[in-house]
């Protein structure tokens, strides 16, 4: 799922002419995470997903984040 959400990352950006650097900053990422995500090599957080979603315009549904992990505290709740 990685591969195939990094690939529609990319067919996105690129569609909208939007360079990896001009995402990351929009997004306020380093433009080695975006380069990863679009990469397949690694999932995304929720919010992270909203960030891109807003910089480009667009939105994804195909389930490639990861859940944020919780801290000891909140998973007694």
């Amino acid at each position: 799922m990685r591969k195939t959400f990094g690939a529609d990352v990319r067919r996105e950006r690129t569609a909208r002419r939007i360079s990896q650097d001009e995402l990351a900053a929009r997004c306020r990422l380093n433009p080695r995470t975006i380069a990863k995500i679009e990469a397949g090599e690694i999932g995304i957080r929720t919010e992270t997903l909203d960030r891109i979603q807003r910089a480009i315009g667009c939105t994804f549904d195909n389930g490639a984040t990861e859940k944020p992990k919780l801290k000891e505290k909140e998973r007694r709740q």
